[in-house]
Order: C-alpha cells, then structure tokens, then sequence
C-alpha cells in the first residue's frame, strides 16, 4: 500500500471513529423519542405522566429536607450489581418448572403458591446478587409476570420464601396486592427499576423507585404495607417529616434539566424524575434508586460504561435532591 493510501486508510478510520463516538453521545444525551415503558399501564403510578400543577402536600418542605437530612449522613448509591433484580424475559415455549415457596408462615402468600406451580424459568437462571436474592420473570406472550425473594436453586428444583404474581402486566397498576410480593412495600420489585436498554436508548420512560434508610412506621398509596422492620428517623425529626412508604417526589416541571452541566445519565434521572417522580419504595443502607442486573450470579458490571465512573454516588452528588417536591399524600395507614 503506497503512503497516499496509507493515509487516506488512516483518515477514514478516524472519521469513522469520530462519527461513531459523536453518535454515541448524541445518543447519550438526547432521550430517544420512542422509547416505551416495558410493564403498565399507561395510568399507573409508574408511567403516568406527571401534570406541570400537580398538587404538593403541605409537608413537602419538612418531608424534602428530611430526605435530604439521610442524602448528607447515609450517602446516595444505585444498586446494579447486587441487591436490584435481574430481568428474564422469555418466549412462550419455555419448560415451565415449580418453585416451592418455603415460608414458615401457614397464612403466606397462598397467590405466589398457587401461581408458582408452573413458572417459565430459563435455564440458568441466576437471582441477583446480595441478601435479597431477588428475580423477575416476565412472559410477553402469556402478559404475566412472577418475582420471588430469597430465590435459590437447589438439587430438587428452584426454592424460595416470597414472592409476587401479575397478571395482565401491559394494563396492570403495577401494584401486587393481598400481603404478597417480593419488596417491603408490596410495589413489584421490576417496578422503578431502570432497565439496561432504557439507559442504553438515552430515556427513563418512568417514575424512579427508592429506598431510603430511616423512615414514618406507614405507607401511603400505591405502597400497600412497610418492612416490618421499619428503621425509624431520630427522635428530633417530627412525625410530619418522617417519609412513609410510597411517597412520591418529582422535580419542578420548571426546571431547565437540559441547561445543567451534569453528566447525561443524570439528566435521565432527573428527566424521569419531573416526567413520572419517584417513589418510596423500600428500606436501605443508603439512599437508593435501582438498575437491573442483568447478569446476575456474576460479578460482571454492565453499568460503569453508562454511569461514566464505577461509583453511582458520584452521578448522584450532581442530582438536585433539595430540589424535589413531596407530591400530595393520599391518608397514612398503619401509624
């Protein structure tokens, strides 16, 4: 090859590695146009597009500064590698296998009992990493949907203590009622979840779901019950700035998020967040939103390229938590 062509070969490769670049961060920081919520209605809690008015409760103040209280002294993470759920989606032909539910409890779960006779499990399915041992198994063709808590494989089959059944998922409220599920709020643990394909697209197309560690011993809508163990705020944080399961913040519509100097995977969280909110969803060591594993049993980490570092916290010290508004609270059950 003479050095003309060399060079031009040389040239080309450039310009097509810049353009690839380029468009990978459009991509990046542009949110896809067409991207689509995977599970729900489009009027459930989840998808349901926030109105730029919508009513603030009056304990918005105290309840934000409280939130932003346990930001300060438990710090911000994003579970992707462990403690979040791993998604299998699966084709209709798939062996359907029984998964015993082993809670000691005699009243548990009769729903993800009966439901749990026949599961479409791929094989090789492995639940995420950490305590919880959660998996989510979804079924387009049959619209169901099955998560389980404490999953573990054993000799004589698939075994776990909890877990949560819907049916009707594309229309369902994203809700898993009757003391059944795989989270302490009873919201499906796939629920607020950021999904892998919806960072790769560029979009959050809804609300965020998320922990935090000291919380008002009560839910709210759409949560249906607590831990059980709730971990409660000091004792000189007031009743009306404690946070009960299943409370709902979102940002200002007023906020220009495309004017702010902040990485593009906070961007999509903070577009998420003023679009859909987030929601309350369980109990943490941190404060805590959720990303899927999607492969699980590994300690492989899809993440860090999309997060731009290894360490989440550090997309979140950029997100405007004291910015956050406490969308309107329907009545607090069980204080």
């Amino acid at each position: 090859m003479t050095r003309r062509f060399r060079r031009l070969a040389t040239s080309r490769r450039i310009l097509a590695g810049a353009f690839t670049l380029a468009l990978t961060l459009a991509l990046l920081v542009q949110p896809a146009a067409a991207v689509e919520p995977t599970f729900f209605g489009a009027d459930s809690v989840w998808n349901r597009t926030l109105a730029p008015d919508q009513k603030i409760d009056k304990t918005s103040d105290a309840r934000v500064a409280e939130l932003n209280r346990q930001v300060s002294q438990f710090g911000t993470w994003i579970n992707h590698k462990q403690w979040s759920t791993p998604l299998y989606i699966v084709p209709g032909n798939t062996p359907k296998v029984k998964v015993t539910i082993d809670n000691p409890s005699p009243t548990c779960c009769p729903v993800i009992k009966k439901k749990s006779r026949k599961v479409p499990i791929p094989a090789g399915a492995q639940p995420a990493n950490g305590g919880d041992r959660h998996i989510t198994i979804f079924q387009p063709s049959t619209n169901k949907l099955w998560e389980y808590w404490q999953y573990r494989n054993t000799p004589t089959g698939p075994v776990a203590e909890h877990g949560g059944f819907l049916s009707r998922v594309s229309t369902s409220k994203g809700i898993i009622r009757r003391g059944e599920g795989a989270t302490a709020s009873g919201l499906p643990v796939i629920a607020g979840t950021i999904l892998l394909s919806e960072a790769q697209a560029g979009e959050i197309p809804h609300a965020l779901a998320m922990a935090v560690p000291q919380q008002l011993d009560g839910w709210v809508w759409p949560a249906q019950r607590t831990d059980g163990a709730v971990v409660s705020p000091p004792a000189g944080v007031p009743t009306n700035a404690r946070i009960p399961m299943g409370s709902r913040f979102r940002l200002p519509a007023s906020l220009n998020i495309d004017a702010q100097p902040w990485h593009p995977f906070t961007k999509m969280l903070a577009r998420a967040a003023q679009k859909h909110g987030i929601v309350v969803r369980d109990q943490a060591g941190a404060v805590t939103l959720y990303a899927e594993q999607p492969l699980a049993g590994t300690n492989a980490d899809v993440w860090t390229p999309i997060f731009g570092t290894p360490y989440p916290s550090v997309r979140l010290a950029e997100f405007p938590w004291d910015q956050l508004q406490l969308i309107k609270l329907g009545r607090i059950k069980g204080t």
